[in-house]
């Protein structure tokens, strides 16, 4: 049964010297050195952790290999009092009464005769020294032993004999147990502290190697996006440049057209003004000679009205003899200027079918030209779209390879990505297991080496046994021999029955001891022992099972987290390739069904073209045969005037009534 704090206090204030062990002066020294260097007031265990090990480094002794002073500063811990000091103080003083009352029981005579039979002091040191630890084992400097030449009195008395106290054998300590309690929790602290260093340090490490996988992953998912936005970009500037091209032939085809039809425009106007600037200055030279004849009329009227009879009769006779000259030249002026409008006419008939036959003759040669034009267009372009169409190929299947080429490579990576994924899996198990390995060899070496202590000390236990049971069995009936051989007069029956009786007692001591501690002690020893292995073993089985699942949950959720985002960029890659080919296959449909439409549009301009040409050739020509028919008839009319002019002037007799009727025909 485990004891109690207060249970194991009020046993160290009880029994504090049979606790401690026997120190030496030098140790007495040491250990007031390092008390003396604590500060005062203060009963912390942390303030003499300094001072002990300046100490121990001055008197040349490794702190880390000491264990006796460490031990006793334990338990000196858990001697009450308010400090260190005082602590010391009444250890000190409890130790020395014990050895002053050891001294006291002691008898001379005793202590002569064991002079020669107890063994050498260094051992005796060497054996008082060493702390107490939790193994059994008889005292050693309390039997009685005779010499050889022992100085016995002079005449034997009756009184009872005094014999030495016994201490009862030491056995497990409840300050030691708690001492080295004490020791192995600070030691699994300090192996706890360094392996919770070590799993954060790996967790750093894993951190970070985690941030250059993304920041890896997140540059080369950038560098696609980059690629494949360029490739975009190069795409667009190319259909733009395309649909530039194509709106800017489209332009300069109407740009023709439109300068073509301007220059038609152009000739049809200037030969409209022509024929309309002709038709003016004629009408204006009609005019001109119908007013010379009006003015004469009137002049001549005028005269004749002035003179007299005789001479108005010989100015009838002369303005008759006028009129006839006038008459005939005028038939002459009407003759020539009829035969002068009718050379005018055929000039002009003949220069109209020279430039009919011309503009025939350069509208053919126009259209030919225009179709060779058309012709050699239509081949370049043809040339044109199968080099595109070939340089798209080229380039698509280049893309392609390109693309395949990425592909290939990031498949790759994937499988390089889970060749390492699944080597530091590995490596970390490996790890893990060495780890699990290394902790057991220790653990093991360490039972190892505490087995080998405690059969050592059962061993020197043993040898010290032996050594007493030779002298008990052997040494001691030999010097009573001797005695009775050499004094059988003077020893009497008392020291032989002292002798039985002290042979008794330790007989009966031994096997008390014997069955008393070794079964029990043994049995609880062994039972604490491997209750405790038993509860390291499943506490490192269930932490090594616990720290293998937590490390299997840490991967592969790590794991899951990579998977789903491979499957991600998968994803995403394949939308992207989705989008980009149906982006492509609508641009190829557009493209084509842009070129149907501009093929179309373009045969539907040439006949709507061809047909308003047809149109208005057509009107020019029923409108320039309805101008050639009015000016014919209108010339036939003036003609007709003018002769009924004549013909009324020479029919009337009265110079008034000509004049009216001369007047109203011209008005």
């Amino acid at each position: 049964m485990p004891l109690s704090n207060t249970d194991v206090q009020l046993a160290s204030v009880s029994s504090s010297a049979s606790t401690f062990p026997q120190l030496s002066s030098s140790e007495i020294d040491i250990l007031s050195q390092i008390l003396c260097c604590t500060p005062s007031d203060t009963t912390a265990f942390n303030a003499l952790l300094r001072p002990y090990r300046d100490t121990l480094q001055k008197n040349s002794i490794d702190p880390k290999k000491d264990e006796k002073f460490y031990s006793f500063l334990l338990k000196l811990s858990l001697v009450p009092g308010s400090d260190w000091r005082t602590k010391w103080q009444k250890v000190l003083s409890e130790q020395l009464s014990l050895k002053s009352k050891h001294s006291g029981h002691r008898p001379s005579s005793l202590a002569k005769i064991n002079s020669h039979a107890v063994p050498s002091t260094s051992r005796i040191q060497a054996l008082q020294s060493k702390p107490s630890k939790s193994v059994h084992f008889l005292p050693l400097g309390e039997l009685v032993r005779t010499s050889d030449d022992p100085t016995l009195p002079a005449q034997p008395t009756l009184t009872k004999v005094s014999y030495p106290d016994f201490e009862s054998p030491r056995f497990t300590d409840p300050s030691d147990v708690i001492a080295r309690r004490a020791r192995r929790r600070q030691l699994l602290q300090h192996f706890l502290n360094r392996w919770q260093i070590e799993i954060i340090k790996w967790h750093e490490l894993a951190s970070e190697v985690d941030k250059a996988r993304i920041t890896i992953d997140k540059s080369l998912a950038y560098q696609t996006w980059k690629q494949k936005a360029k490739y975009l970009n190069n795409k667009s500037n190319a259909v733009t440049r395309a649909y530039e091209t194509r709106t800017l032939e489209i332009g300069l085809k109407r740009w023709r057209d439109l300068s073509y039809f301007q220059r038609q425009k152009k000739w049809r106007n200037l030969m409209k003004k022509t024929y309309q600037n002709i038709q003016t200055v004629s009408k204006q030279e009609l005019c001109r000679r119908v007013l010379i004849i009006w003015v004469n009329h009137v002049r001549s009227s005028a005269f004749y009205m002035s003179s007299s009879r005789n001479l108005v009769l010989r100015l009838l006779r002369n303005w008759v003899h006028n009129t006839r000259n006038i008459d005939r030249l005028r038939s002459v002026s009407d003759n020539f200027q009829l035969q002068v409008d009718i050379a005018q006419v055929r000039y002009l008939l003949k220069r109209w079918q020279y430039i009919r036959v011309t503009n025939l003759k350069v509208d053919q040669f126009l259209a030919a030209n225009k179709l060779q034009r058309k012709s050699r267009v239509y081949a370049y372009w043809r040339y044109l779209c199968y080099q595109r169409q070939k340089a798209r190929v080229q380039l698509f299947k280049s893309r392609l390879r390109q693309f395949f080429k990425s592909l290939r490579s990031s498949y790759e990576y994937q499988l390089l990505l889970k060749q390492t994924v699944i080597r530091v899996t590995i490596l970390r198990d490996q790890n893990n297991k060495l780890k699990f390995f290394r902790h057991w060899v220790i653990y093991e070496r360490g039972i190892f080496l505490e087995r080998a202590r405690k059969t050592r000390l059962l061993r020197l236990c043993l040898r010290l046994w032996s050594h007493k049971m030779e002298f008990v069995t052997i040494r001691l009936p030999t010097i009573g021999r001797q005695l009775k051989l050499r004094y059988p007069f003077l020893l009497s029956h008392s020291l032989l029955l002292q002798w039985r009786e002290r042979i008794c007692m330790i007989h009966h001591y031994q096997e008390k001891s014997i069955h008393r501690y070794e079964s029990s002690i043994i049995r609880k020893f062994y039972l604490a022992w491997k209750s405790k292995r038993e509860r390291c073993l499943q506490s490192i089985l269930v932490s090594a099972i616990s720290r293998k699942k937590l490390v299997c949950a840490k991967l592969f959720k790590i794991w899951n987290r990579k998977a789903h985002k491979r499957k991600q960029i998968i994803w995403l890659q394949l939308r992207t390739i989705r989008h980009l080919q149906f982006n492509f296959t609508v641009w190829k449909e557009a493209v084509r069904l842009r070129r149907r439409l501009l093929g179309n549009i373009l045969e539907f301009q040439f006949v709507i073209q061809k047909r308003l040409r047809g149109k208005i050739f057509l009107k020019w020509r029923s409108r320039k045969d309805f101008l050639s028919e009015n000016t014919f008839l209108a010339k036939s009319e003036n003609l007709q005037r003018l002769k009924r002019f004549s013909s009324c002037v020479l029919t009337s007799g009265s110079l008034g009534v000509c004049s009216t009727s001369a007047i109203t025909t011209l008005c």
